[in-house]
């Protein structure tokens, strides 16, 4: 499991770009155990995956063509501004085994826009996909006119380092953080967080085309959403 942590105690040397911001230790770590349900156990102590020196979050494990792991992640805000994705190759017990090469940074969106008059553009929760025409598709959250947000990019080349084309916003008002999982007869469901603050998770039927993804319609009847909120 890559799971994220921080420890706002743990002061990095490098300052934050943004006034009135500091940088601390955040970085995504890995944790093992025999069965879904845990316990799970740290690996190597819990040391991060790329240098500790990097703000790192929401690090997640792709598997390229050829078989290779990567963990690409986000590269926070508070270390740059714009915040950004990047990947780093990794071997076969999961460690970093090059420099980490950046994919693309959260303004490269028109959706995602600048936060707190400061010019600042958060990235968040990248996951990767492939469709059937070899495509490659990245699900994550930023910030926009409609607040919090999922949305996706694709690389056409089905290259992981592009070039990336970004896509139209899937879902607003605090939705973000977004999964693709099959359900049990195989069709694929989206999860996400919404909205930002007290999160819960809803659910959403999605269809894969051979080019993409399409969000059909919230599952309320298993949600139990109160306020359902409609595909664009």
């Amino acid at each position: 499991m890559f799971v994220t942590v921080h420890n706002e105690s743990l002061p990095l040397a490098e300052p934050s770009p943004v006034p009135g911001q500091r940088t601390y230790r955040r970085s995504t770590v890995l944790a093992v155990a025999d069965q879904l349900g845990g316990p799970f156990t740290l690996v190597r102590d819990g040391e991060p995956v790329v240098s500790r020196e990097l703000m790192t979050l929401d690090g997640t494990l792709y598997m390229d063509p050829a078989g290779k792991p990567w963990m690409v992640f986000a590269h926070e805000w508070l270390q740059l501004r714009v915040g950004a994705f990047a990947a780093v190759p990794l071997d076969d017990e999961l460690r970093a085994i090059g420099t980490p090469r950046e994919l693309f940074r959260g303004d490269a969106s028109p959706s995602a826009k600048p936060q707190q008059g400061e010019g600042i553009i958060v990235t968040d929760g990248p996951q990767l996909y492939r469709t059937a025409d070899g495509s490659l598709h990245m699900l994550w959250s930023s910030w926009g006119d409609d607040g919090y947000f999922q949305t996706q990019s694709r690389s056409r080349s089905g290259d992981l380092f592009g070039p990336w084309e970004h896509l139209p916003v899937w879902l607003g008002k605090g939705s973000g953080h977004g999964m693709l999982f099959r359900t049990l007869d195989g069709s694929r469901m989206l999860v996400v967080h919404r909205p930002f603050k007290n999160a819960r998770g809803k659910l959403y039927d999605v269809r894969e085309r051979a080019d993409g993804f399409e969000l059909v319609g919230q599952r309320v009847d298993l949600d139990l959403d109160a306020q359902p909120l409609p595909p664009r």
